[in-house]
């Protein structure tokens, strides 16, 4: 497994992604999915493992995250993990919100990340 190769087709997808919906909420996403995929272990004892702040910010405890991940697993595993998140902050930030269709809503995430998964 080529650590750069997953970190360049990571990049790629959230290029891509974040045309759709923005720089700052496709940095929030991934950061999510990271933290899933992470399992928001507090407790580990390498830093780059512990949960980073879902600011929309890339900064270097994200990129420090990413490289730690693509040790451990390819790119198309992150990017399953990016969706998850853009699918968890979708459900947080609309579900208390009577005019948003949640469910419409997310079932679009899916579209658009699923066509992004195709072009990747």
């Amino acid at each position: 497994m080529n650590i750069n190769s997953n970190i360049k087709e990571v990049f790629n997808f959230l290029q891509k992604y974040s045309r759709k919906v923005g720089s700052k909420q496709a940095v929030k996403d991934f950061q999510r999915g990271l933290n899933i995929l992470n399992k928001y272990n507090k407790k580990s004892l390498i830093e780059a493992r512990r949960p980073i702040e879902e600011d929309g910010i890339f900064g270097c405890q994200t990129y420090a995250c990413l490289e730690n991940i693509c040790q451990k697993y390819t790119s198309q595993i992150i990017q399953k993990y990016i969706r998850r998140g853009a699918v968890n902050n979708a459900i947080f930030d609309t579900k208390n919100n009577a005019r948003i269709d949640t469910d419409k809503t997310v079932l679009n995430i899916y579209k658009h990340l699923s066509k992004e998964k195709a072009n990747v």
